[in-house]
């Protein structure tokens, strides 16, 4: 069992938000939210420079929390939004926050450098959120695919028959859905679009809340006429964000809000056809982040419409509701990952290993 009682500094860092507290055994204290330092919020800054920033920043906070809140502790989790290896610390891309020019580091070894009397754990921030989920819901003996769909997309896989996420014993990987190349297309002509990361036809690039701006921007430039028919023309007044400007539309029913989502629902669904064929026994299918929550029952029925239209072979003609009988929403609230943390930092405590490879 976790350790219950060391208190652990948390942190869960993502591509839009930085969030971070101190946990104990009573529960998190000294929250923090604040911007995320990225390419975009930054663009006159280079890759390391915001590594650089991400290291000062864990090494700051870290101080602070212990002195905010006088607990004494030695342990500090992290939940990134990155490719990377837990058991060594190398972060290998994170295109939502250092985008297409970031080369690999070790940001383990760079904490230990400054920090050398505390303990660095670093986890993906899926796999933070899925432990959350799965020890919330009771759901330790099934298996589970936790995908979230926000400024990028990660997913991760927990195998209730071996209570852990089993990750590549080379690598140290497992989900990184969001990095692989599909073909959509929009209104039968094929889309060639940018990843975060610098690669090419990404699902990124399609499926995520930047994937639906890229979409809605190439269809603003190249179908002018339903544009201007289209509630999503408010765009162009800048009084509100794009976000806000499509959920609205999808919620009036607008068509052409509509046909955007169904192309950014459509490679993802694509892939999840790919993971039923392989895996047939996966119980749960969690869908969080973002464009999930912000969308919520549309944006289901948009991602199951598409698994139907795709199929699988011999079993959606008999058995409709194959997907849908298997997803769950759970709300991307701001203590998901931190909590994630805190169990895989007790985890690590304790001696155990949340992974098996």
């Amino acid at each position: 069992m976790p350790d219950t009682s060391a208190a652990v500094a948390v942190f869960d860092i993502g591509g839009t938000w930085f969030r971070s507290a101190l946990w104990t055994k009573e529960g998190l204290v000294a929250l923090e939210k604040r911007p995320s330092v990225n390419f975009l919020s930054s663009p006159a800054l280079p890759a390391e420079a915001l590594q650089s920033a991400l290291v000062d920043y864990l090494v700051e906070r870290v101080s602070e929390l212990g002195s905010d809140t006088g607990v004494a502790f030695r342990v500090a989790s992290i939940a990134l939004g990155a490719a990377l290896n837990p058991r060594t610390g190398e972060v290998y891309n994170s295109g939502p926050m250092w985008g297409p020019s970031c080369r690999r580091f070790n940001l383990k070894d760079k904490l230990v450098q400054r920090l050398p009397a505390f303990e660095w754990y670093l986890h993906n921030d899926v796999s933070a959120s899925l432990f959350e989920y799965v020890l919330n819901a009771s759901a330790e003996r099934e298996k589970s695919i936790l995908i979230t769909v926000s400024s990028g997309i990660g997913a991760r896989l927990f195998d209730g028959t071996k209570g852990c996420i089993q990750i590549d014993r080379n690598n140290g990987m497992q989900g990184e859905i969001g990095h692989l190349q599909v073909s959509p297309t929009f209104r039968k002509v094929p889309l060639q679009f940018q990843c975060d990361c610098g690669g090419p036809c990404h699902l990124n690039a399609y499926s995520s809340g930047r994937g639906i701006a890229n979409l809605i921007r190439y269809v603003e430039s190249s179908h002018r006429s339903s544009f201007r028919n289209s509630q999503l023309r408010a765009i162009r007044n800048a009084e509100q964000s794009v976000e806000t400007v499509f959920r609205e539309a999808i919620f009036s029913e607008d068509d052409l809000a509509i046909e955007i989502l169904n192309s950014a629902t459509r490679p993802l669904a694509g892939i999840l056809a790919t993971i039923l064929t392989h895996d047939p026994l996966i119980d749960r299918i969690v869908l969080t982040g973002g464009v999930v929550n912000a969308l919520g029952e549309r944006y289901i029925n948009s991602l199951n419409q598409q698994f139907a239209d795709i199929g699988l072979f011999q079993v959606t003609e008999q058995e409709p509701d194959f997907l849908r009988r298997r997803l769950h929403v759970t709300r991307n609230d701001d203590l998901a990952g931190l909590m994630g943390a805190a169990y895989l930092g007790r985890v690590a405590i304790s001696g155990q290993d949340p992974y098996q490879n």
